[in-house]
């Protein structure tokens, strides 16, 4: 058995999210899910609603603790990243598989060339997702009032990146927002932070810019040599 004297404060933290906290919400979401489709018996549309909205915020959390086991695994150098020649469309299915972004109305509009979709990246298809996924919840999650996400894409630095571009609108950001926003904080959340370290140990790198309430946030993702 583990002394708890000699464990470093950290790794207890993550201990506790990984078996105190995520073993009960999986219990939480799986049962919410039986209870909305239909197991115990049928349901009315407020019940409905209610229960969507309950598995909603269970599947969140649980977003949100994967991300922050993976964001020490990253730093403990236990994720494997190993490089791979994938196609941006292969990249954004993997991204999206799991985005959710339409939840509250919020629409992705993709503006990508069919010649870029068949662009081939090198880069981790598995991580590479993940880091592309946040890009776009964090956009989805701050853009109003249009609800509207883009994607957008252009080969870039003689043919060897591909700057694949979010753009949204939201309220400007304060000095703080904008020095801070790809460093680990309690406004900004965790998936840009672990966006950025996935990208820049894969080679590529995130910018952002913004002009009053316009906002672009931009992966650089390497392309495989030909």
């Amino acid at each position: 058995m583990t002394d708890p004297k000699s464990t470093p404060l950290e790794e207890w933290v993550f201990l506790y999210l990984t078996h105190e906290l995520r073993t009960p919400m999986n219990a939480l979401l799986g049962f919410s899910q039986m209870l909305r489709d239909g197991a115990y018996g049928e349901l009315n549309p407020k019940q409905q609603d209610r229960l969507d909205r309950v598995v909603h915020s269970a599947q969140m959390v649980l977003r949100r603790l994967d991300l922050l086991l993976d964001f020490d695994r990253l730093h403990q150098g236990q994720l494997d990243l190993s490089q791979a020649c994938v196609t941006l469309k292969e990249l954004l299915d993997a991204a999206l598989a799991t985005a959710d972004y339409d939840n509250r109305g919020r629409r992705l509009q993709v503006t990508l060339p069919e010649k870029l979709l068949d662009a081939v990246l090198l880069i981790n298809l598995s991580w590479g997702g993940v880091a592309v996924r946040e890009v776009i919840l964090h956009a989805a999650s701050e853009a109003l009032p249009d609800p509207t996400v883009c994607l957008q894409a252009e080969l870039c630095m003689q043919d060897t990146y591909l700057a694949l571009g979010v753009r949204y609108n939201a309220p400007p950001m304060d000095a703080w927002q904008r020095g801070n926003l790809f460093t680990l904080n309690n406004r900004t959340g965790i998936g840009l932070p672990l966006a950025l370290q996935l990208l820049t140990r894969m080679g590529g790198s995130i910018d952002y810019e913004s002009e009053a309430t316009r906002h672009l946030i931009t992966l650089t993702l390497p392309l495989a040599k030909a």
